[in-house]
């Protein structure tokens, strides 16, 4: 029988996102990857953010801030914390290798964070598969291994990673570090990995 145990914890899952804003010097390669402690809470908490009536995703960029405040506050309140890589400068052409970097150094942290699973939003089906290379690298490093899919925006568990990438986007292109400062007063992330592409 499968059945869950009551007393059994729901498993850890983390969720990988990117964003990849630019400006005059190059692309601010952004990778997140977020680790949710309770999966349940944060799925309830998610059907309050976003209304059950709507059809679209979330999307940070596209959110007003009453939505943006109920996801930050969610995330605070359900513990989630965030490890996220910023490549920069990235050029146009080189923003697979600072994907393919980020998630070799991020997928370690999730697994030593103990996550059981990680859900990564798909991008295409050729992407997806050069993604299964950097998670197969990256888990080799940290000699672990553990489930991974791939999933389209409409989990909404991906939404979590989204509204970090978010916030992170407008504190680099410094249009607006109050949300990364509410995320970090939060504990929901703790610093930022600025790396450059050699």
């Amino acid at each position: 029988m499968n059945a869950k145990e009551p007393d059994e914890e729901p498993p850890i899952i983390a969720v990988l996102d990117e964003a990849a804003p630019a400006d005059r010097r190059g692309i601010y390669y952004v990778v997140t990857a977020a680790i949710m402690l309770d999966v349940d809470a944060v799925r309830r908490g998610l059907a309050e953010v976003v209304p059950a009536d709507r059809t679209r995703p979330f999307h940070w960029s596209a959110e007003g801030p009453r939505a943006r405040t109920r996801m930050v506050e969610l995330l605070i309140e359900t513990g989630v914390v965030a490890h996220v890589v910023v490549h920069y400068p990235t050029g146009r052409r080189r923003q697979e290798e600072a994907r393919r970097n980020a998630m070799v150094e991020l997928v370690p942290l999730v697994v030593a964070d103990g996550a059981a699973e990680l859900i990564i939003e798909s991008r295409s089906e050729r992407e997806d598969q050069r993604d299964r290379q950097s998670v197969i690298e990256a888990m080799r490093l940290a000699e672990h291994t553990i489930r991974y899919r791939w999933e389209p925006k409409s989990e909404s568990l991906l939404w979590v990673a989204d509204a970090v990438c978010g916030a992170v986007k407008e504190y680099v292109l410094h249009e607006d570090g109050s949300w990364l400062g509410r995320l970090e007063l939060g504990a929901v992330l703790s610093e930022l990995r600025y790396r450059t592409l050699g």
